[in-house]
Order: structure tokens, then sequence, then C-alpha cells
């Protein structure tokens, strides 16, 4: 399934005057067929997006995304101790870079909805449609 996913992804156009997303998953988190879903949504409706896959590092990841102008990052966690671990995230992009949009969202949200108050940032739902939804709304396409 993996395979044919990122096949599919590859094989999306990249729009380089799209708004430029990133997306992958959470420190220690594994999934990756959540989040690989939405960027074929989000690059199949227009956005420059640019799939990190799993378990990336924090600040190498807000440094990534401050130097190379980065408008949104969504991380997705499926566990517990990812999505704790995203609790840091916001200030550490606000420091790099306050205009970045951070947003999350993943099984640990759907199991646990009481991590949604504690975690800073914007969750984007519990499905896919509510997920592109939501990021239509905060960062719509450029036409």
């Amino acid at each position: 399934i993996r395979a044919r996913l990122m096949l599919i992804y590859q094989r999306l156009p990249l729009k380089r005057k799209g708004q430029r997303i990133i997306i992958g998953g959470a420190p220690d988190d594994l999934h990756e067929l959540g989040p690989l879903m939405l960027a074929i949504l989000l690059r199949d409706a227009g956005y420059a997006v640019e799939f990190l896959g799993p378990d990336n590092p924090l600040v190498d990841l807000a440094e990534y995304a401050a130097e190379e102008n980065i408008r949104m990052v969504i991380l997705s966690a499926t566990t517990l101790e990812s999505a704790m671990s995203l609790g840091q995230f916001k200030q550490i992009l606000e420091n790099k870079s306050p205009s970045l949009i951070f947003a999350y969202g993943g099984g640990a949200f759907t199991y646990k909805p009481e991590l949604v108050q504690t975690t800073p940032g914007i969750y984007l739902g519990k499905t896919l449609t509510h997920s592109l939804e939501r990021v239509h709304e905060l960062l719509p396409p450029k036409k």
C-alpha cells in the first residue's frame, strides 16, 4: 500500500508556485500512511507539498521550514508519546519563523481527544476530508 501511495504522490506534479507545506510524522512515530495520503490530497489540490516521512526531529524540522520559506508544517502522531512531543514544537517554530502555521493530526488525538486541548497548534480533525478542509481555510491554495 505504501509503495502504491508513494507512486501516486510522486506522479502528481509539484506546483512550484503553490503554498509550501511539509508533512511528516512526529518524533518516534513510524506511521506514515495517513500523512502520505494527506500529502497526496494537498498536492492534488495545488499545494507545493513535501512529504518527509516518519520520525522527524523537531529542531531540525523547524530550521528547515524557516530556511525554505515553508508556510505550513503538518505533523501526525499516532502514539501518546509522539503526540506529547508536539507540545514544544509550536514554540520552537515561533522562534525560527513566527508566521509559519503549525497543524497536527493523527490517531493519538482521536483516541485521546483531551490531547487537543494541551497541544499548541491547530488540530486538523479526525478525517482526511476534515484535514483537507481545514488546510484550505488556513492556507487557501494559490490560483
